[in-house]
């Protein structure tokens, strides 16, 4: 049986690199779809590729703010004709807002932030005051931690909020939430691969909330490089494990989520709470190497397995 090409779905090429690759060594063919431009005729039927969506919340970040639209379209145009798309239709509804995150964490018993979506600015300084002191303020889509602010007091909040030209979130949608005091300056993130974890790796947080795990992201320093010592900021776990993985294996394979990076923080107690799921997920190269663990080279197998 002949094998099927794999058409991975982008706007951002400095990603594609690590997965091309991938592809190619394991034997995959593929091609690339960029949802920057282009058409679909609606009147296809199936094809016989299988598709790949590597769309991010981030896309308004590279002036591409209306790729993720595009991107359900298409994906729905596609799973409407039976064509099959990893990291389709729920999985990029899911990527897009926080809001379903956090619906999807709840709804497995997951522990997250106290949290309180704002459907504007104006009701910020009110939601503020019901969380408390410190918090954190974030867009609901957002991507690469993106707009992530901590405000100590009520007064640096009302500050920013009445010169509105400076709060920009591409939907609308604020939160406020709850900050986790830490008693280090890490967050762990974990790895899904296919519906199971891969790996958990260790970020640290120093250089504040920009995360992003791509090496073409830390050529930025104004995204992910920490001092002198971009390539320590993550560092792959030794065999992690924690109590919560079985609940959000179960929770992506329910959103279909064939690949996800979800974010926790542990309080000065060590109680977990998770925060961040990244389903359009990237791997930091150095950490890989040193630990011999490599996820576009899984993602690349379970892709021909599916193909």
């Amino acid at each position: 049986m002949q094998q099927r090409t794999v058409s991975i779905l982008y706007e951002n090429p400095e990603w594609l690199p690590p997965i091309t690759e991938a592809l190619s060594e394991v034997g995959v063919d593929y091609t690339t779809w960029d949802l920057r431009g282009g058409s679909v005729t609606l009147d296809n039927g199936p094809s016989d590729q299988l598709f790949l969506n590597k769309v991010s919340a981030s896309a308004h970040s590279r002036g591409n703010v209306h790729v993720p639209a595009v991107a359900r379209s298409l994906i729905s145009h596609l799973e409407s004709n039976g064509n099959k798309v990893l990291n389709g239709g729920a999985a990029l509804d899911l990527e897009m807002s926080k809001v379903r995150q956090y619906d999807a964490l709840r709804k497995y018993g997951l522990p997250f932030p106290g949290t309180v979506a704002c459907f504007g600015i104006d009701t910020i300084v009110d939601a503020a005051l019901t969380i408390g002191f410190p918090l954190i303020l974030k867009p609901n889509r957002g991507g690469k931690g993106l707009g992530v602010q901590k405000f100590d007091s009520l007064e640096a909040l009302q500050a920013l909020v009445d010169q509105p030209i400076q709060l920009e979130s591409v939907d609308g949608i604020w939160l406020v939430q709850e900050y986790i005091a830490t008693s280090q300056p890490e967050i762990v993130r974990m790895e899904f691969i296919g519906g199971s974890l891969f790996y958990a790796v260790r970020v640290n947080t120093s250089g504040g909330f920009e995360l992003c795990p791509a090496e073409a992201c830390q050529l930025d320093a104004n995204i992910c490089a920490l001092g002198d010592n971009a390539g320590d900021m993550f560092s792959i776990i030794d065999d992690f494990s924690a109590p919560f993985v079985d609940a959000c294996e179960r929770m992506l394979l329910d959103y279909q989520c064939f690949t996800a990076g979800i974010e926790f923080i542990e309080d000065t107690n060590g109680q977990p709470y998770l925060y961040d799921i990244n389903v359009n997920t990237n791997y930091n190269p150095e950490a890989e190497q040193k630990a011999q663990l490599f996820g576009a080279r899984r993602l690349a197998e379970l892709i021909k397995q599916s193909c």
